[in-house]
């Protein structure tokens, strides 16, 4: 009896750790359309003060993470853009939700923190900055 309780309790946790498996289709393609002249607002809270912003530090993993564009579980950017900084003083890419991207730095803000990309299976390499909210992270996924 307790040789059956014990391993009822064994398939109850590993049922509860384990993760569902998602079939995920991943975009190979980026968007054709001109990138904006004008950066266009972030429905989120931005830093407020860029002084007192991070310093980038490498990511160390190799694996992928995955733009989203969603936000509290709700896509609010159908094509998410890549910037030149933090600052988002420039557009360098555009891309669709569900894009694979190699993390290559991450940058710790008081108010919201940014990762430094590059695709992974686009035909011509994009890069450069994303609001987190924007990612997941490989760990996350």
């Amino acid at each position: 009896m307790l040789r059956h309780i014990l391993l009822v309790l064994l398939v109850l946790v590993m049922t509860a750790c384990s993760r569902p498996s998602v079939a995920i289709d991943y975009v190979s393609k980026a968007p054709t359309a001109a990138i904006p002249n004008e950066i266009p607002p972030l429905p989120f809270s931005d830093n407020p003060d860029p002084l007192l912003c991070g310093i980038p530090e490498p990511y160390w993993t190799d694996d992928p993470g995955l733009v989203t564009g969603e936000h509290d579980g709700e896509l609010v950017q159908p094509v998410v853009y890549l910037y030149n900084s933090h600052l988002r003083s420039e557009i360098t890419g555009q891309v669709y939700p569900n894009t694979r991207v190699k993390i290559v730095l991450s940058q710790s803000n008081p108010e919201l923190d940014y990762f430094f990309v590059e695709t992974i299976d686009l035909a011509e390499k994009q890069s450069g900055w994303i609001p987190a909210p924007f990612l997941i992270e490989p760990n996350d996924l």
